[in-house]
């Protein structure tokens, strides 16, 4: 019987780490112009056209799916690309249809995607989309969330930006931050 009522709470106690985890945390001002100031003249043009995220991440890899941008999205090719971190290589490349969830075989070739990742690796954020306005989506906090920054290539006086399914609104200057 105290089996069963140990048992119980340790269950109890690991429901509750879990949605402990699970929660979101409150991304801070200062988190944000910390990142304006270090990243904010950056150039990002050698990801144009390109959604890269972090998938999984742990102690010795991490494995990146990246997208060539196109208008609708459909159709795309998905790359999955495992890193190794020791290493400082890939080990690994798959490559599926967006759609169908099928192997293809892809547009890129293993040598550009070795490129974009090797380049994506000194800044290891959890999302970035430069789109071929260049335009630059990116969330540098959290993985598994979508764009939570934006940067306009252009300056705009709109206080409120659409894009991509996103509504983002004007930080400062050309930033913008997803509602």
């Amino acid at each position: 019987m105290r089996f069963l009522i140990r048992l119980k709470y340790i269950i109890v106690l690991i429901a509750l780490c879990f949605f402990v985890s699970c929660e979101q945390r409150e991304i801070t001002k200062k988190e944000i112009d910390s990142f304006i100031n270090k990243y904010g003249k950056e150039d990002f043009s050698v990801f144009k056209g390109f959604t890269i995220e972090i998938r999984q991440h742990t102690l010795t890899e991490t494995i990146y799916i990246v997208r060539e941008n196109q208008k609708d999205n459909i159709g795309t090719t998905l790359f999955f690309v495992t890193f190794n971190k020791w290493s400082n290589n890939i080990s690994e490349i798959s490559k599926r249809e967006a759609l169908h969830d099928v192997f293809v075989k892809g547009t890129l070739t293993d040598e550009a995607l070795s490129a974009i990742i090797q380049e994506y690796t000194k800044y290891n954020f959890v999302y970035l989309k430069v789109d071929n306005e260049n335009n630059i989506f990116i969330n540098p906090f959290e993985i598994e969330r979508r764009p939570f920054l934006l940067k306009l290539n252009k300056n705009s006086n709109d206080s409120i930006v659409k894009m991509y399914n996103y509504t983002f609104n004007q930080y400062k200057d050309n930033w913008y931050i997803r509602e």
